[in-house]
């Protein structure tokens, strides 16, 4: 169990990651660290939630390419809209 634990807390730290430097790109860089940070806490609420309340003891859960696309353009759209 604790090396499950440790690969899926890598592999959630690294989705993380990527998903927060794809939904904040160059417009709104400074904002990257907060969104990884975001990301890492939903991660570990959902993660939390499944193992707790599911019926296996290790589950994997966490952030998905598909809505990080898309609101990685929904971002860099509002945030275009905003500065002009």
């Amino acid at each position: 169990a604790m090396a499950s634990g440790i690969i899926n807390y890598l592999l959630m730290f690294g989705l993380c990651c990527a998903y927060g430097m794809i939904m904040f790109d160059d417009v709104n860089a400074q904002h990257r660290a907060l969104a990884v940070k975001i990301n890492l806490c939903t991660a570990m609420v959902v993660g939390i939630l499944l193992a707790w309340k599911c019926g296996v003891c290790v589950a994997v859960g966490g952030p998905d390419l598909n809505p990080a696309v898309f609101l990685g353009g929904f971002v860099a759209t509002v945030a275009e809209d905003i500065a002009t």
